[in-house]
């Protein structure tokens, strides 16, 4: 009996095991049906198919959006960086070597697009602080205060 128990122990371990292993690999290839989905859209929209880029840049603008408002702290300047991004794919889709990295892709348009703007935002204030220096008059300094 002791060993039929034993047998059967690590038979349903097993079975646990194996039912743990296809739980895993459910969630990978839910994984892979993401990318799948992804690519058969950007394939779709180079088909000239635009509900699929629709389709796209509603799945995607939430994460465009976030590393927009990560770099620049602005949701007004997120918002445009996410339309600046958007145009700026659909435009270069044709340019998309493998469709199944489109995530990627677009997500380093958004950091590069971002990027760029803050560089902007810095120029911008230190043309805005040199003209305020240059519009302040210098202090006439009296001879009897030395």
């Amino acid at each position: 009996m002791r060993g039929n128990q034993a047998i059967q122990r690590s038979n349903a371990d097993c079975c646990r095991g194996f039912r743990l292993l296809c739980l895993y690999r459910y969630k990978s290839r839910k994984g892979l049906a993401i990318s799948r989905s992804d690519r058969q859209l950007v394939l779709r929209c180079l088909r000239g198919d635009k509900e699929a880029f629709a389709e796209l840049s509603r799945s995607h603008s939430g994460r465009v959006y976030a590393i927009a408002y990560g770099k620049l702290s602005s949701h007004q300047e997120a918002e445009d960086i996410v339309q600046d991004t958007l145009v700026y794919a659909y435009q270069r889709l044709g340019q998309l070597r493998q469709p199944d990295s489109f995530r990627a892709w677009i997500s380093r348009i958004a950091a590069r697009r971002a990027g760029d703007r803050l560089r902007q935002r810095r120029r911008e204030m230190v043309d805005d602080l040199r003209q305020h220096i240059e519009d302040t008059p210098d202090p006439v300094i009296q001879q009897n205060q030395f």
